[in-house]
């Protein structure tokens, strides 16, 4: 009934209904309002400026995929830095990072040593990091995955930094934001620009910006950064943006100024934002746990316009008109009883501090010879003391019968820092060193027997490769690895050799950085290349990078070790770990051998070698009763950690550039006398013209309170304290100037 009811009154039309069309509402009752003409250009307008911002977000203005236009895609936050998958694209760009033919050929040019390379933040705590865009904090690989890579000059008028970018720094598809490349750059210019004013703070005061074009993402880039100006408590500097294809991207000049109150601020932080640690006072702990104090980085004193003329006369003669009744008796005493094969003057040395020894009879030189590039730390160092003493109470010695805890610790400390710094077939820098092929040490009790054990090391291995008959060692001429038979042998000196002949069989001598016969020279018997980055005894002579590159490539062909001797300029002395770390992988050795600095006149010596090579040796093979002895290892970790601060490595650096500028200007104010300026960092030699002038010098500035070293025939060595000041220094530099002048009078 109720459905028939509701069929018939939906089926029944209204009874209002007329026939037809309706016709009421033909015609607009509310007509649209008419736009004012100022309105409309607003809105014209307003839907422009829409239309171009959103060009600009979603990476319009630069050619993408027509999918990008529609749709931006958004970059994947990035994984866990700790996930397998990141350590192992971390380890990827990495590799990528230095195999880069830019960063080769700027490691190679002829003014590398001019530079250092550094990861600022690398060894900082996240919690720490000034800026965590530039200090690597935004980690993964969707974002700024590598700590940047820096090289800068010495003096720090020039940069180059080389910073990979992700797909998370630009928030859309493919497209670096300019304003972050900006923030990039801006950071680089005030790295600059602090490093040259005074305290070490400044501030902004003016900064100009050109965008010159964007740029994709998932790439390398460099900044390049240059002091324009610097004049008080005010830097100008300019740098750019760029592609690895030399495209500029981004442009922008600054001036930064210092504030009149900065010497009263905390420049910590701004220090530990460049990749330095922050100068505290750490207390005194055990020996294989003592922190080093950490010396605060000074502005470079300026160089003279003259050379120095207030150490022409004689202050220290030798021997002293007056000396002591001690004195005679030290020495006569030496005569009678010490095998007589040192010619030494007649000074008995009676005590040190930092770089200056004092002799028995009260008189104060600057030593300048560091116990022949031993004394890194300086004389007397209150650390070193410290764990003498300490470790001294405990155990000084057991054999290597049993297991002491301070050789591993050392061990690994050499090891690590290789990996971080570069060297032994590491990149500078690597940021996963656990990933990488591992190195092995044995320690002995001086370089010569280092350089031993590398030979026998290398002899095995040939052995293993080439049978009974690869043997064979070459060495080059004006080397010196040793006076034990062996090292004497690959010591390429008539001197030194002719009185023992004969030596070992089958050493072949070649000539540094001749390239010219090499494959001759190493060939199918060879076993071992053994070559010094820096030649000490000889003249202080470098080896050119290039051709360090064919010899260890012709090695490699042949199956022969290479063994590269850092004893003398190893260690920080160039201002580096390793003089062989800021080269090219492809120019590292297999075998390193190093002794001098390690623990700072304490008897050391150590052997670090590649799993590779290392595997050859097993128990029995080869050892030794005092090496790696506890307290040796104690004073050697302690050494190196205190050597391995950053601080320390700015301050050696800062002094090195001061006086690199004042034996530069030697030249040209004695002309007839100086040569060349030889060697880096803390080993240097002044090149003298005329035959006999090397030991004069040496005689002369003795005789003023200098203590100086020749090497080779030419030449003068300066080794000092790896702590020596740059007043110091300026002192050295002011008594050559003047036995200098003494020596350029007819």
């Amino acid at each position: 009934m109720s459905n028939l009811l509701f069929r018939r009154l939906i089926s029944t039309p209204p009874r209002f209904r007329a026939p037809g069309p309706a016709r009421a509402y033909t015609s607009a009752a509310h007509p649209p309002p008419q736009r004012s003409r100022y309105l409309s250009t607003f809105l014209n307008a307003s839907a422009l400026i829409s239309f171009g911002l959103s060009a600009y977000v979603i990476g319009a203005v630069y050619p993408l995929p027509l999918l990008t236009y529609i749709s931006p895609r958004i970059a994947p936050p990035p994984p866990d830095p700790d996930h397998p998958d990141s350590k192992l694209y971390l380890q990827k760009l990495e590799e990528e990072l230095h195999s880069l033919p830019l960063l080769a050929d700027h490691r190679s040019t002829e003014d590398a040593h001019e530079w250092y390379e550094t990861r600022p933040y690398l060894s900082l705590p996240e919690e720490r990091r000034a800026n965590s865009l530039t200090a690597g904090a935004l980690r993964g690989p969707g974002k700024l995955a590598l700590p940047p890579l820096v090289r800068a000059r010495r003096d720090e008028t020039e940069g180059m930094i080389l910073i990979h970018v992700g797909r998370g720094l630009c928030g859309h598809d493919g497209i670096i934001h300019g304003g972050m490349l900006a923030t990039l750059l801006d950071e680089s210019l005030a790295r600059t620009a602090i490093l040259n004013l005074p305290d070490k703070i400044g501030v902004t005061a003016n900064l100009n910006i050109n965008y010159r074009a964007p740029t994709r993402a998932d790439q390398f880039i460099v900044l390049r950064i240059r002091l324009l100006e610097k004049k008080g408590r005010k830097t100008k500097v300019a740098g750019t943006v760029e592609d690895l294809s030399g495209n500029v991207l981004v442009e922008a000049s600054a001036t930064f100024v210092q504030p009149r109150f900065a010497q009263f601020l905390s420049n910590s932080s701004v220090r530990e934002a460049m990749g330095e640690a922050p100068a505290v006072q750490q207390p005194m702990r055990s020996p294989g746990e003592m922190l080093p104090q950490r010396s605060s980085p000074k502005p470079i004193l300026s160089l003279p316009k003259s050379p120095s003329t207030a150490y022409t006369t004689v202050s220290h003669p030798i021997p002293a008109p007056e000396s002591s009744k001690h004195t005679k008796k030290v020495i006569a005493l030496g005569e009678q009883y010490i095998l007589p094969v040192y010619a030494r003057p007649p000074i008995v040395l009676h005590h040190g501090e930092g770089s200056w020894v004092w002799d028995c009879d009260g008189r104060k030189f600057l030593d300048f010879t560091a116990g022949i590039a031993v004394n890194a730390l300086g004389h007397a160092d209150e650390g070193v003391t410290e764990v003498l003493r300490a470790q001294s109470s405990k155990i000084l010695h057991a054999s290597n019968v049993y297991h002491n805890e301070h050789a591993p610790a050392l061990a690994a400390l050499l090891v690590t820092l290789t990996q971080r710094e570069g060297g032994l077939g590491y990149p500078s820098g690597a940021l996963h060193p656990a990933t990488s092929p591992g190195a092995k040490v044995f320690f002995a009790n001086s370089g010569t027997e280092a350089n031993e054990g590398a030979l026998k090391v290398a002899r095995k291995v040939g052995k293993d490769r080439g049978g009974a008959s690869k043997i064979e060692i070459v060495c080059f001429e004006q080397s010196f690895h040793g006076r034990s038979l062996g090292a004497l042998s690959i010591t390429s000196n008539s001197k030194y050799q002719d009185p023992f002949r004969p030596l070992l069989p089958g050493v072949r001598v070649g000539k540094l950085n001749v390239r010219e016969g090499l494959e001759e020279l190493i060939g199918e018997q060879t076993c071992a290349v053994v070559l010094e980055p820096i030649q000490g005894e000889g003249g202080v002579n470098a080896a050119d990078v290039d051709w360090v590159r064919e010899v260890v490539k012709r090695a490699r062909e042949v199956g022969a070790v290479v063994i590269f001797d850092e004893i003398q300029c190893g260690l920080y002395r160039t201002g580096n770990l390793w003089a062989h770390g800021v080269w090219p992988v492809e120019c590292h050795p297999d075998i390193v051998t190093m002794a001098k600095p390690l623990a700072n006149g304490y008897p050391i010596g150590a052997v670090l070698l590649r799993d590779a090579v290392a595997e050859t040796m097993t128990a029995g093979t080869h050892g030794t009763t005092f090496g790696g002895s506890p307290l040796a290892c104690a004073v050697g970790h302690h050494v190196l950690s205190r050597l391995s601060e950053r601080a320390f490595e700015s301050h050696l650096m800062e002094t090195s550039a001061y006086l690199v500028g004042r034996l530069g200007q030697l030249s040209a104010w004695f002309p007839e006398v100086v040569g060349s300026v030889r060697g880096r960092g803390l080993i240097l030699g002044l090149a003298l013209k005329r035959a006999g002038d090397p030991e004069r010098l040496v005689q002369l500035a003795r005789e003023r309170g200098v203590l100086l070293l020749t090497a080779g025939k030419d030449c003068v060595r300066l080794v000092p304290s790896l702590s020596v000041r740059q007043e110091e220094a300026g002192f050295a530099a002011d008594v050559i100037e003047g036995c200098l002048a003494v020596m350029g009078k007819p």
